[in-house]
């Protein structure tokens, strides 16, 4: 399983906050949980798909991701180098056991592990739902990422839509803190402009900031 490429096929962020379904993305333990779904093939040759959520992991889970994956490699008799591919086919299952959350907390609101075991993800789900389920949680990684911390204004608007869409701040989380202060920034300037433009159209004119 070759880690996907996304170079050319990353959707642009701002299609991304406005395609999102926000309302089913949960936040818990620091981490955002999104919905996501794995495919199973039954007996009768057809698929069931089963819910999940996706953790996105965090550099220290993405290292202990490769320590695992080399220790399964050297358990199976695998050599690191001349069997680099299947060693790399390995870190992908470790790192989609680290993501892969139940679809609902426990008591303690804690979203377990939905399988623990990369072997035994390996086992349970063919290689094709694995590279698709892969590549969301790559797409997603990319959409949380830290933003530069000035938003642009294509991204500025795809926010607000999507903010009021789920009627929820829930999607200004996907940037860094500067990024959030430059948009709620970007706003207020937005705002005063609109209401500059009522006032110069013969409305009544704004106070001006103190």
């Amino acid at each position: 399983m070759k880690k996907p490429d996304l170079s050319d096929s990353q959707p642009h962020i701002a299609e991304q906050l406005l395609n999102k379904s926000w309302g089913e993305t949960v936040e818990a333990g620091g981490y955002l949980l999104f919905p996501a779904e794995i495919y199973r093939r039954k007996k009768d040759g057809s698929f069931e798909a089963i819910p999940i959520k996706l953790r996105i992991p965090r550099e220290h889970e993405n290292r202990k991701a490769r320590v695992e994956a080399r220790r399964i490699a050297i358990k199976d008799g695998l050599d690191l180098d001349r069997d680099k591919d299947l060693v790399e086919n390995l870190e992908v299952y470790c790192t989609l056991s680290m993501a892969m959350r139940n679809p609902k907390p426990m008591d303690n609101g804690v979203y377990e592990e939905f399988d623990p075991f990369p072997e035994s993800l390996e086992k349970r789900y063919d290689k094709a739902s694995m590279t698709a389920l892969y590549a969301q949680l790559m797409a997603l990684s990319e959409l949380v990422n830290p933003q530069p911390s000035k938003i642009n204004q294509e991204e500025m608007l795809a926010l607000i839509a999507a903010i009021a869409k789920e009627r929820n701040i829930l999607p200004l989380a996907v940037f860094g803190p500067d990024s959030q202060a430059s948009f709620i920034v970007s706003m207020a300037e937005l705002l005063w402009s609109l209401l500059e433009s009522k006032s110069s159209s013969g409305q009544s004119e704004p106070s001006t900031p103190g």
